[in-house]
């Protein structure tokens, strides 16, 4: 149990330190273009890669998890399950470029935004076949390798993109920097495989239908949380308006920055889990018990506090013409909570071959989504004139019952007692976290957000919520990186 709680954790290092990295770059551009284009051409922006999410997921089919598991359990089988996912992603999106042609025609777009949306579809294609290779470096749990080409391509993709803004280019400058950043990231990934497997085009129809088999359930489950995440847009666009749009899509992007944690967590331990469930049923429950802790002990502060200055940090970063987000991205605070923890048990249904369940509770709180947008957006419309605080209100329905459905799929004996009281500390202290945060609402957001952070770090070590032998591993792991430091130093001369 402890060698696999120590490689989790190196491997979560590894993310964590070059997400910090990565997490300021995105947060950069993720700022600077939207407050750019402004909200009109931002919802343009939106709907556009809108219309190719349909296409890279009927591209990927679910191949990128089919792909972890398999590498992770067999890794022997890498260049065949490589070649033959490169070939049937070449095929399957040359199929779907004449679908997009055909509906991008059909509805009458002008030849400019038919152009941009082309431009997007090759970002993304490139985008498509770099996945392959990641998903064979997270199933050999390279995790280094991956952090490391995090690193480097967000730091063009914000040099780019800010150089794009001050020289004044306009939208399809800013297409053909992803296009940039899709090929320099799928090269690396690329090379960063070739260093361990050959890349061995041994493709036949066998090895092609027994993947696509392998991937159908994982399609369904794309397909699901693909929905899932477009109806808002779509109920927002009939419903409203291209600049409601822009402010629930920047308000989202925010929110998508604060997920890094649950998304690095979950990359990590994806691997174990679908290798303990084979060899050691038993860890793979404490695993999943102690996981749960620690999610709901980040996502906590995380969700109250973005309750709480939601509204502050839109006006900063984006300007006043994002006001209306300010109350989306308070909303979305809460939603949080919930989706951190269903990253935890979505993730663990598919390591235990039972994803099929999880698509099931995927599609029921997607369509819950339709009747909720219904209600709730033309509600807030008419409340507040922000009807988009409606569409990630009912996030908080489906995702609450995402949670609670979640919990009850899990192996009996999971939570005890200790695990309840320990949840019940981390509650607690968020909620006198935010009571204290409240007071300085009226100050700079920096102030609220600093006391934030030191009031519950004091209150989650007051009450020992953290177990003392999960400290003491993590002081022996800090240890461990700065001896390597320092014997890795240049020698003073």
């Amino acid at each position: 149990m402890k060698n696999t709680r120590i490689t989790i954790l190196k491997n979560a290092f590894s993310l964590f330190g070059a997400q910090l990295i990565t997490w300021t770059v995105t947060l950069l551009v993720t700022v600077i273009v939207p407050r750019y284009l402004g909200p009109t051409l931002s919802g343009q922006l939106i709907i556009g890669y809108a219309i190719w999410a349909v296409v890279v997921l009927m591209t990927e089919f679910g191949m990128d998890t089919a792909i972890v598991k398999e590498v992770a359990r067999t890794p022997d089988i890498t260049p065949n399950v490589l070649s033959t996912t490169l070939v049937l992603r070449l095929i399957f999106f040359v199929i779907g470029c004449g679908l997009v042609a055909i509906y991008t025609y059909g509805v009458g777009y002008s030849a400019e935004v038919i152009e941009i949306i082309f431009l997007i579809g090759i970002a993304q294609f490139l985008l498509l076949l770099g996945g392959a290779c990641r998903s064979v470096l997270e199933g050999i749990e390279s995790m280094q390798s991956i952090a490391l080409v995090d690193i480097i391509t967000k730091a063009i993709h914000m040099v780019l993109a800010i150089a794009a803004v001050l020289l004044g280019y306009g939208l399809r400058a800013f297409v053909f920097v992803a296009i940039i950043v899709a090929l320099v990231y799928l090269i690396i990934m690329l090379f960063a495989v070739l260093r361990r497997f050959p890349l061995m085009f041994q493709t036949n129809m066998a090895s092609a239908v027994a993947l696509l088999q392998q991937s159908l359930p994982y399609l369904f489950s794309k397909a699901a949380l693909g929905l899932y995440a477009i109806i808002d847009i779509w109920l927002i666009s009939h419903l409203l308006d291209a600049q409601a749009v822009g402010w629930y899509g920047a308000a989202g992007k925010l929110f998508a920055t604060s997920l890094f944690i649950p998304t690095i967590f979950m990359t990590v331990l994806f691997p174990a889990l679908a290798r303990l469930h084979t060899t050691d049923p038993e860890k793979l429950v404490q695993i999943i018990r102690r996981g749960f802790d620690m999610l709901l002990l980040v996502s906590v502060p995380v969700g109250l506090g973005l309750f709480i200055v939601g509204r502050p940090v839109m006006e900063l970063l984006y300007g006043p013409k994002y006001a209306p987000g300010g109350p989306i991205l308070s909303i979305m605070g809460i939603v949080a909570i919930f989706t951190y923890l269903n990253a935890l048990f979505g993730r663990y249904m598919f390591a235990i071959d039972r994803q099929r369940s999880w698509v099931k509770v995927m599609l029921g709180a997607a369509l819950l989504k339709i009747p909720l947008g219904l209600l709730f957006i033309p509600w807030f419309q008419e409340l507040s004139g922000n009807g988009a605080s409606g569409a990630a209100f009912s996030n908080i329905f489906t995702e609450g019952f995402m949670t609670i459905i979640g919990i009850s799929l899990m192996p009996k004996g999971t939570f005890t007692s200790e695990n309840i009281a320990t949840n019940a500390k981390i509650i607690v202290s968020g909620i006198l976290m935010a009571a204290v945060v409240w007071l300085f609402y009226d100050l700079f957001v920096l102030v609220p957000v600093m006391v934030g952070v030191i009031v519950y770090t004091a209150l989650v070590l007051v009450l020992r919520i953290i177990p003392e032998e999960d400290l003491k591993l993590i002081g022996q792991f800090r240890q461990s990186l700065l001896r390597k430091f320092r014997r890795n130093a240049p020698h003073t001369v």
